[in-house]
């Protein structure tokens, strides 16, 4: 299981990544409950 949270936790980062250059309203809100969960 851990391997599988820093997988999540990659792909979270790839997708901060991805919405510094192009900012999607679903995919940043998406990040945001994900990290309100991870909290």
């Amino acid at each position: 299981r851990r391997a599988t949270k820093r997988a999540l936790f990659n792909a979270l980062e790839e997708g901060f990544s991805t919405n510094l250059g192009s900012t999607t309203p679903s995919e940043f809100l998406f990040a945001t409950i994900v990290l309100s969960h991870s909290t």
